[in-house]
């Protein structure tokens, strides 16, 4: 179903504020200007989340789930994790009609990312912009956007 262009853009929000408290709970430093994460930083910060009742047991979880999660964002294999790859795993998480549907889409950028670098980045400019467009009534974007946009 579609999301209204008003709702979309309050889940944007949040997402960036979700990576800022991601990399500010596992103390992250801006590398070269480049706000990213590491597996490491995700797994720590979610352990700290836990907090010191959290059982042996629910860690391990924890830690598995964690790497288990940077590993599906980081579908580029860069082993870092930049906001833009986070708004885009988390929106297909919410977004995606199925999880083959979200495989699909990942499949596709990362053979359209080997050729150009830049195509996720822009692809989700395009969503951001979408949601903040004055006549807007929802938050989809059309394949023929979303075509123009990486060609």
């Amino acid at each position: 179903s579609a999301v209204e262009a008003a709702e979309a853009s309050r889940l944007i929000d949040l997402l960036k504020r979700e990576f800022a408290c991601l990399r500010e709970d596992a103390g992250v430093v801006d590398v070269a200007g480049q706000a990213c994460a590491a597996e490491a930083d995700l797994v720590q910060a979610w352990l700290q989340h836990a907090g010191d009742s959290a059982s042996s047991e629910d860690k391990e979880l924890l830690e598995k789930t964690a790497s288990a999660a940077f590993t599906d964002a980081d579908f580029a294999g860069k082993r870092k994790l930049e906001e833009v790859e986070w708004l885009h795993f988390r929106l297909l998480q919410v977004q995606a009609p199925s999880c083959f549907a979200a495989a699909q889409i990942k499949d596709l950028l990362k053979e359209r990312l080997r050729k150009d670098p830049l195509a996720l980045a822009r692809l989700v400019e395009l969503f951001v912009t979408c949601c903040g467009s004055e006549g807007e009534s929802n938050a989809m974007v059309s394949p023929t956007k979303m075509r123009d946009e990486i060609q």
